[in-house]
């Protein structure tokens, strides 16, 4: 993820509607893709964001710079999608299955060979459905560490501090998280490769 320049930031927390529309446009697609990659469902992280983008635009005067203006947005993401699935938790959770989308960003698996035959293409998309169902078998708490990251980069310092919990706790989790996606995902694979 880009930096973001310390006087746009600036301008935005004062309330330079230019300057919040400039850092909106580039928040967006990083947190409508944590959100994606959480909730598993593109229309509902389109829902999230949308919320959470309005809460950013309402609190950014108050933000400090205690932390980066990254670490600030994801954890306001993070609470948002755990409490959006409280809310959800009576109704099933539904996966991403579409290999691409309109907005590039909008999936973890990104075809990268756009001239695929058909089959390759299939294979891709069910491998994207594969994923995403386990990633969504995994506690929340677990759900976020490996996203944030093993997909967002982020050092375990900066997910401490978006999840406010401990570094050994993120460490911790991240282990049995890994942990619980190998056994999830090792009969899936382990059944392709006998085909």
């Amino acid at each position: 993820m880009a930096e973001l320049n310390v006087e746009l930031i600036a301008k935005a927390k004062q309330g330079d509607p230019q300057a919040i529309e400039e850092l909106i446009g580039k928040v967006r697609k990083p947190l409508h893709h944590f959100a994606c990659n959480f909730l598993g469902n593109e229309f509902e992280a389109e829902d999230v964001t949308q919320e959470v983008l309005l809460k950013v635009t309402r609190a950014l005067p108050t933000f400090k710079g205690d932390s980066t203006i990254w670490t600030w947005l994801f954890r306001i993401m993070t609470n948002a999608c755990i409490d959006y699935q409280r809310k959800c938790a009576s109704r099933p959770v539904s996966y991403l299955t579409r290999a691409g989308a309109e907005d590039e960003e909008a999936v973890t698996i990104e075809l990268k060979d756009h001239r695929q035959i058909p089959e390759e293409s299939y294979e891709q998309t069910e491998l994207h459905a594969t994923i995403h169902g386990a990633l969504n078998q995994l506690s929340a708490e677990h759900r976020t560490i490996v996203i944030l990251h093993d997909i967002y980069s982020f050092k375990y310092q900066e997910i401490a501090a978006i999840t406010k919990t401990g570094l050994g706790t993120v460490k911790s989790r991240l282990f049995y998280a890994r942990q619980e996606l190998r056994k999830i995902l090792g009969p899936l694979l382990m059944n392709e490769k006998k085909e």
